[in-house]
């Protein structure tokens, strides 16, 4: 009884030694990120926690009026493990990689972030591709009711000529707003380079690489299938790239050996 008391009252001191690392860890992160927000000038973001999600809190389409009503939104995409969230008075990292990377190595990519949502050169719309998807649905039923107000013939139209009209200007849009959201992450990614230098930045995404991830793997899956709706921005690989060839699109080491 003796010996089995001490084992757990070991594991038990294990437990709270790792808990204490990872809560000085996460003020550490807070503090880099108040501090690239002082320099790059950002006012309307101040973090005061860390949170490790397993799923993103701004990817489903009721994420403004979940904001208003102060209660966590379900969500419909993962949290991408080389990214990091900043959201109410939280940045949000991805849960498979809490422990695994030092509060400098999160700089870089907390820093990429930042700039991703705040640098006004590179802002663009605020609405995901699911909330696009949804203003293209309310578009069609309002083409419907309008239809059906006007009675006969243009009820008949509006049910022919909507899903004919819609679905393409749909399609289309997600395509070309999902391509620009991907050179804005590596445009940020360029800009946190000059502002923290490349090979730190490297290093972070080569750690995060060798791991291995399932959602970083998946992410490579499907871009090389281009199935550019089911990617969540660049792959890790041509992040990597991207900062090697300065944005250049001449082909990389990688790509070549491929």
């Amino acid at each position: 009884m003796g010996l089995i008391r001490e084992v757990r009252v070991e594991e038990l001191s294990r437990l709270i030694l790792s808990e204490v690392g990872h809560l000085v860890d996460d003020m550490e992160i807070v503090n880099v990120t108040a501090e690239l927000c002082n320099r790059l000038g950002i006012t309307r973001f101040r973090p005061r926690e860390v949170v490790w999600a397993e799923w993103n809190p701004t990817s489903n389409p009721m994420w403004l009026a979940s904001a208003i009503g102060g209660f966590p939104p379900p969500t419909f995409e993962r949290m991408r493990s080389d990214w990091a969230i900043p959201y109410r008075e939280g940045i949000f990292l991805a849960s498979t990689l809490k422990g695994q990377l030092t509060p400098k190595d999160w700089k870089p990519i907390i820093a990429s972030a930042l700039i991703y949502n705040f640098d006004q050169e590179l802002r663009g719309s605020k609405l995901n591709s699911m909330t696009k998807w949804i203003l293209f649905v309310f578009a069609y039923f309002g083409l419907m009711i309008a239809g059906a107000f006007a009675g006969g013939i243009f009820y008949l139209i509006s049910l022919i000529v909507g899903p004919v009209l819609i679905i393409p200007l749909a399609i289309l849009y997600t395509s070309k707003t999902g391509k620009t959201q991907s050179e804005r992450f590596l445009k940020a990614d360029l800009k946190t380079a000059q502002l923290l230098g490349k090979e730190e930045f490297l290093s972070t995404l080569r750690k995060i690489d060798e791991m291995r991830l399932v959602d970083i793997e998946k992410n490579k899956v499907e871009s090389a299938k281009k199935r550019s709706w089911h990617t969540q921005g660049p792959t890790i690989t041509k992040r990597i790239d991207n900062l090697l060839w300065g944005g250049s699109p001449a082909r990389s080491p990688t790509q070549l050996s491929r």
